[in-house]
């Protein structure tokens, strides 16, 4: 499960589901997409919950923060090398 929170004393809900193969390969990557933020200059934070033997051991990761700063926002940027010593140019 995926568990988000919108601040560090708000509770942990359930928020999202990904799902595995009982028997994943090394290397194996899942992700998930949290594309229904409501408010977009709140950080987020996600933790994931691991529940195995039909729930009877559970395991929970680090929480992360995520989200825009001061309410800024990138829709695109392209980068190029051009004639910058040492420096990538974002515009």
């Amino acid at each position: 499960y995926v568990l988000r929170k919108t601040d560090a004393d708000g509770e942990w809900a359930e928020y999202g589901n990904v799902t595995g193969d009982a028997e994943p390969k090394a290397g194996t990557i899942l992700t998930f997409t949290d594309s229904e933020l409501p408010n977009l200059s709140t950080r987020y934070q996600y933790k994931i919950r691991l529940s195995i033997n039909d729930g009877k051991t559970i395991f929970e990761s680090d929480p992360i923060t995520a989200g825009l700063l001061s309410g800024s926002k990138v829709n695109t940027f392209e980068a190029t090398k051009g004639t910058h010593e040492s420096t990538v140019r974002l515009s």
